[in-house]
């Protein structure tokens, strides 16, 4: 894992319009892409710009991403509806989650139509969830798996120390999590009790993986891994995934 300070990354100088109707450019080629998971992940690198580039005393998660909100609201278009709803699904906040929401009714309501994704995005379906501890380096990974549009996937975070104050170091996502948990079951079974893998609940798992989250947030200057920003909005989501009662029921 490389990792980078998020306080001395690069910021844009480009006016704040300006970036916002980049990310709304992006949705252009989104509106009508068929794979969910690539939708949600376009959408949570560029939540993560605010994350990685954060100014001095503003939650980017409130302040900036509802200024972005207001920009798509009065510049109807289906990229800005689909934006919209990508937001209202994959934010990091209750709050701008339903301001997405709201605004994108509103674009909706006055006949744009819908993204082909509207109904997935947000919704994978959870099955296995693992925790593999590594008591020798005191750091772990939490792992998640999920089922999309009849494809696997999972979540897995890399968690420094172990305990009640571990926090989330690294985020990846891959399409083949029996190679990973593999892994960590020979490393496990090598390791004499000293390392460890064992089944989580998703409940649990979404707790251990948001408690971790949180701590990173808490920081003014973490030290994470180069992607961290990128997918940290869609951590949050399979996280409210892991709990949200819709999600475990397949189409």
């Amino acid at each position: 894992m490389t990792s980078v300070s998020r306080g001395r990354r690069s910021s844009t100088s480009k006016p704040a319009g300006g970036v916002y109707a980049e990310m709304v450019r992006t949705f252009e080629r989104l509106v009508d892409e068929p794979n969910v998971l690539l939708v949600e992940l376009a959408a949570s690198g560029l939540l993560g710009m605010w994350w990685d580039a954060p100014l001095p005393g503003i939650d980017p998660d409130t302040m900036i991403g509802g200024q972005f909100v207001e920009y798509a609201r009065e510049s109807p278009s289906l990229p800005a509806l689909a934006a919209l709803r990508a937001v209202q699904a994959i934010g990091v906040g209750e709050n701008l989650r339903a301001r997405a929401g709201e605004a994108a009714d509103e674009l909706a309501d006055s006949g744009l139509e819908e993204p082909i994704w509207r109904d997935g995005i947000g919704h994978p379906t959870p099955t296995t969830c693992w925790q593999y501890r590594d008591g020798h380096h005191q750091n772990g990974i939490v792992l998640a798996e999920f089922e999309q549009q009849e494809k696997s996937h999972a979540l897995v975070v890399f968690l420094e120390p172990l305990g009640k104050t571990g926090r989330a170091t690294d985020i990846s996502m891959t399409g083949d999590s029996a190679v990973l948990v593999r892994e960590l079951r020979k490393k496990a079974m090598a390791g004499a009790g000293v390392h460890t893998l064992d089944h989580l609940a998703p409940a649990a798992a979404a707790t251990l993986i948001m408690q971790a989250l949180r701590r990173t947030d808490a920081l003014d200057d973490p030290a994470v891994d180069k992607q961290y920003g990128q997918l940290r909005a869609l951590a949050y989501a399979r996280c409210r995934s892991l709990t949200d009662p819709i999600s475990h029921v397949k189409s």
